[in-house]
């Protein structure tokens, strides 16, 4: 009871206020986990890099490829055939060829 008394008198003289909630930081963290859910974010991140690297091309090495704008590819299958080891690179761009580790084809998607 008299706890009870006493936060009441603190609260009704302003000695203790009730938390405030910062509604453009909730914002801001609800739109992000939205953007982070469709990956909206990632896309953002991959145009930046973009800007300062090179895209994947005819030719280069599969370490050139990891280290081009497109990076680390979501999935990647191999194969082994007569003509030697067949790869194929997923991106959210599109498809990267490649035999023997050189990059062979690449199929875009807008």
């Amino acid at each position: 009871m008299r706890f009870s008394i006493i936060a009441i008198c603190l609260v009704a003289l302003g000695c203790v206020r009730a938390p405030v909630v910062d509604q453009q930081y909730t914002a801001n963290v609800y739109q992000k986990d939205i953007e982070d859910q469709l990956g909206i974010t990632r896309a953002r991140q991959r145009q930046e890099v973009c800007s300062r690297l090179p895209a994947p091309a005819i030719a280069m090495s599969t370490a050139q490829v990891l280290s081009s704008c497109w990076g680390k590819p979501d999935h990647a299958a191999e194969s082994i055939t007569a003509q030697g080891k067949q790869a194929v690179w997923s991106y959210p761009e599109g498809y990267v060829y490649l035999s023997d580790g050189t990059v062979t084809k690449i199929v875009t998607s807008r």
